[in-house]
């Protein structure tokens, strides 16, 4: 007997068991308790076979005899609050993830793209992560929220969609990860080793490293287009189609590549991360202690001057651009670690005994927890808004642009960086810009003196 013919019996062999004898429909509950009483080997080989991940995906694609096996799980689950919790989440969360997300990223990167941004190498680094982010959301939350209101994963259209829809997902979302690991490198390389900063922080390496980081991610994820197609599964007498491993690749695809995966995405992300951002808060905290002593009350009486007063803006410039990058890698470390726990814990949960009272909260626990990965990659606007202070100034002069048109603003930028004119940073933000000066003619000035005002090195 073939190993493909064992599992089939064994599965029918089950299924027949569950069968209440009175209405003819399948107990659920009874055949996940007769599914794990199989050894946890050849429960795992069932699953690869059948082409599944655990006993749910089992019970929602496999169906040889019975037509109410998914309508059944689905009755069941409804009993409970926490399924109608899940359900309701993934019906209204995402929407507005969505609408937030994409304005907010499209946003960033407009002001992102703004001359005295763009000069400096981390923040194209920001740049391409707001442009990535909106990706994530459109391949990967919009998919999910579409399959929530029309019944219908758009990847199981056709075979195309099926291979480009997971090689687009995973490459893009990896991708995301792996530009903030670049600029914590950077801002390492700067706080840490600022002799390198010079050499090291420029655009042109920037550039090169994000398009390498791109071509990694997309090698590594290349193997979906023959490693996944559309197989059809029996459902009620119909064949329905659905995206899973091609022949043979169905233990890669279902049981090996999510754990890679999350390696690639979170595991490894959260040790360098940590690790670098350790290093740069001990270095950040030792640099300020060592300006507060300078700052000792026996210096008082003495003139500052220019060059000292400039060094102290450049520092306090690279220390606010630090604690941004800071909050930006730790948000992320917190809003996708709980996705990948859950995804420890699946591993132990397909061990231990199956109910649909427990399945009914890990799907809410799971939901919740992509859900938060999502709203990582849709909430970077705000945290460039709250912490960074040379971000929030360019939206200014943005908006002040936009509703005062102050006239010939770029010629009067350039002629200003031309005679390479120097002037400390405010602190003050919009009121600074244009709200303290009602005319054009001020704001124009204004404008120009804020915008002359940023002429720290690359890394700053």
């Amino acid at each position: 007997m073939s190993t493909w013919q064992y599992h089939t019996n064994a599965l029918e062999s089950l299924l027949s068991s569950a069968i209440n004898e009175a209405t003819g429909m399948l107990n659920v509950t009874a055949f996940l308790q007769l599914l794990n009483t199989l050894p946890d080997g050849k429960r795992r080989q069932l699953f690869s076979q059948v082409g599944v991940a655990d006993e749910t995906g089992l019970l929602a694609k496999y169906d040889p005899a019975l037509s109410g096996v998914e309508d059944s799980l689905e009755r069941q689950l409804m009993q409970y609050d926490e399924y109608k919790l899940h359900k309701l989440l993934l019906l209204y969360v995402p929407p507005i993830l969505l609408i937030v997300g994409t304005i907010g990223n499209l946003f960033s990167f407009v002001v992102l793209m703004m001359p005295p941004m763009r000069r400096v190498s981390t923040y194209l680094y920001v740049a391409a992560l707001s442009v990535t982010d909106t990706l994530v959301l459109l391949v990967g939350l919009l998919r999910v929220w579409v399959a929530e209101l029309q019944g219908y994963d758009i990847q199981n259209i056709a075979d195309w969609t099926c291979k480009t829809i997971n090689v687009l997902g995973y490459t893009v979302s990896d991708y995301s990860v792996w530009l903030i690991i670049a600029m914590t490198v950077e801002r390492y390389v700067a706080v840490c080793h600022p002799l390198k900063a010079a050499s090291f922080c420029s655009r042109t390496r920037a550039v090169k490293v994000m398009l390498f980081l791109f071509c990694l991610m997309l090698a590594l994820n290349l193997h979906f287009f023959w490693t996944t197609q559309i197989r059809l599964y029996k459902h009620g007498g119909e064949s329905i189609p659905q995206c899973n491993g091609a022949a043979g690749y169905q233990t890669l695809v279902v049981l090996v590549w999510p754990w890679v995966d999350a390696a690639v995405y979170s595991f490894l992300p959260f040790v360098v991360i940590m690790f670098l951002n350790v290093r740069i808060i001990r270095r950040v905290l030792a640099a300020l202690s060592k300006r507060r002593s300078l700052s000792h009350p026996h210096a008082e009486g003495k003139i500052a001057s220019p060059v000292g007063s400039t060094r102290r803006s450049g520092g306090e410039s690279s220390t606010r651009l630090t604690v941004m990058l800071l909050c930006i890698s730790f948000t992320f470390l917190a809003m996708t670690l709980p996705v990948n726990i859950v995804l420890i814990a699946t591993g132990f949960w397909n061990k231990s005994e199956f109910d649909v009272a427990r399945a009914a909260k890990f799907k809410l626990v799971r939901t919740i927890t992509e859900l938060l990965m999502y709203a990582n990659h849709s909430s970077n606007f705000f945290l460039y808004c709250a912490t960074g202070q040379k971000f929030r100034r360019q939206i200014c002069l943005l908006l002040c642009r936009r509703w005062r048109h102050p006239v010939a603003l770029d010629s009067i930028y350039k002629s200003a960086h031309a005679r390479n004119s120097r002037f400390s940073n405010s602190d003050n933000e919009c009121k600074d810009v244009c709200a303290v000066w009602p005319t054009q003619k001020n704001c124009e000035y204004e404008l120009v003196r804020t915008r002359s005002s940023h002429m720290s090195n690359n890394c700053h």
